[in-house]
């Protein structure tokens, strides 16, 4: 699958895995958006069956960060892909205030990982 578009598992808001069978190739123009749940500390995932390239970005979508007992300082990390080959290219990972679609800083990353995970 090549991909120059948006893959959101679940859609904004809904915590979801989404499999792929295959391989996955995400353009310099693609996007992953996904969910990622503070409190719980589920976040959506891409599910893969072959092996993952990587280009363009991920937007994560926090979930959950004004509930009570919420520590903003804490790191969290949410594993979002998995893939049974390893990613050849790691993608930039931005997070974007809910609403507005500010950029923030980038985010932590793995990389050349069978299953990728940001620290938010």
């Amino acid at each position: 699958m090549l991909l120059g578009g948006t893959v959101s598992p679940g859609g904004t808001g809904t915590i979801q895995t989404t499999a792929l069978t295959g391989n996955y190739v995400q353009s310099a123009g693609g996007t992953l958006a996904v969910d990622a749940d503070w409190p719980t500390s589920a976040s959506d995932k891409l599910a893969i069956t072959g092996t993952a390239k990587l280009a363009g970005k991920v937007v994560v979508n926090p979930i959950g960060l004004l509930g009570a007992g919420v520590n903003l300082g804490q790191v969290k990390t949410f594993t979002i892909l998995t893939a049974t080959g390893v990613p050849t290219t790691s993608t930039s990972c931005r997070r974007t205030r809910p609403g507005t679609g500010t950029d923030r800083p980038p985010v932590r990353r793995t990389e050349h990982s069978a299953s990728p995970a940001i620290s938010l």
